[in-house]
């Protein structure tokens, strides 16, 4: 029943732990999006750290503002797709609901059943940008509209409040809890959020810890490195590291500074290069993106080196590492 030219995805079993969650196991069915043919955009329009920091920052600035953040559930799941996709699936990796869906009936000789998708699922490629059109027309009446000029920051047209979207996540700031509920109250018409008013924790890692009377604000990402080092199987130096990279003095007195000399250490093996760009991967958000700008040089010398990477290049990434280790819980505080 699949009609003529249309594509048939795979599916993938993922399995998570989400801590702060109300329920933290979590088991998903997710779609294959390398393998789907959306002729329309998919680009969406959502903010980045750096612009949820900005506007955290001015939370602090202004003397009555406060801060609130919300998340949406199955944010992207509720959403009728434009044109429906196609999946298949083993049956043998999905017997615990064979029996109710008479699914041996309906299954290939090879073993596969096919499923056509009508909703939003996690993995599809045009989800995202099908949920926040959603989410603007629906706010559209409630005079909430995103900035033309910077992309997922969204203000009301009257009211001082404002707020910035990632994903699911809303940080919000706001003066007067009249203009709090005003939002909420649009939100609570088509969605089930989830509010945290005290605002301390965003984007499910981030912490924050609000001082309002000396109007500051702390980010940090507790457990953060730990976890990196464990799964990393990071064995600890001998001694401590002070310094994320290698500092190279300059010459004094001389006209002409050298540049340092060509990397000619042999090249790395698949499963050690594969360690290397984890360690870079890990690290690009933690930085400068949230909380940590000391290791930005480091980390981008290394990324730069990633697609030559050589043992000289593993051992500016183990010397970052020892750095982490010895310094694992940085915070940065924005204060008026």
């Amino acid at each position: 029943m699949v009609p003529p030219g249309r594509k048939v995805t795979y599916g993938r079993i993922v399995v998570n732990y989400h801590p702060l969650k109300n329920e933290p196991n979590w088991t998903r069915l997710t779609v294959g999006g390398d393998r789907i043919d959306y002729p329309g955009v998919v680009r969406t329009d959502t903010t980045d750290i750096i612009t949820a920091k900005l506007l955290l920052n001015s939370v602090v600035s202004a003397p009555q503002a406060r801060c609130c953040i919300l998340d949406i559930k199955d944010f992207y799941l509720n959403n009728t797709l434009p044109q429906c996709e196609f999946m298949r699936k083993e049956l043998k990796k999905t017997p615990e609901i064979i029996p109710q869906y008479n699914l041996r009936a309906i299954a290939t000789s090879d073993g596969y059943i096919y499923m056509q998708i009508g909703l939003g699922m996690y993995g599809l490629p045009q989800t995202g940008k099908i949920a926040n059109e959603e989410l603007e027309k629906h706010l559209k009446p409630f005079a909430y509209a995103p900035c033309p000029r910077t992309p997922g920051l969204w203000k009301h047209t009257n009211h001082p409040i404002s707020f910035a979207l990632i994903v699911d996540d809303f940080a919000i700031k706001y003066i007067g809890k009249e203009h709090l509920n005003h939002l909420l109250c649009a939100l609570e018409s088509k969605y089930k959020i989830t509010k945290d008013e005290e605002a301390t924790q965003f984007c499910g890692i981030i912490s924050l810890n609000w001082n309002y009377r000396k109007r500051s604000v702390t980010l940090s990402m507790p457990g953060y490195i730990k976890k990196l080092l464990h799964k990393l199987q990071y064995k600890p130096a001998t001694t401590p590291e002070h310094n994320p990279h290698t500092y190279k003095p300059p010459t004094y007195g001389k006209k002409v500074q050298h540049t340092t000399r060509p990397d000619t250490t042999p090249p790395l093996p698949p499963e050690r290069k594969t360690r290397v760009h984890k360690i870079i991967g890990s690290l690009l958000y933690y930085d400068a993106q949230a909380v940590d700008n000391t290791i930005l040089m480091a980390v981008n010398d290394i990324a730069s080196q990633q697609a030559h990477t050589t043992e000289a290049t593993e051992a500016k990434a183990n010397k970052l590492l020892n750095y982490l280790a010895t310094h694992p819980n940085a915070s940065i505080t924005h204060a008026q």
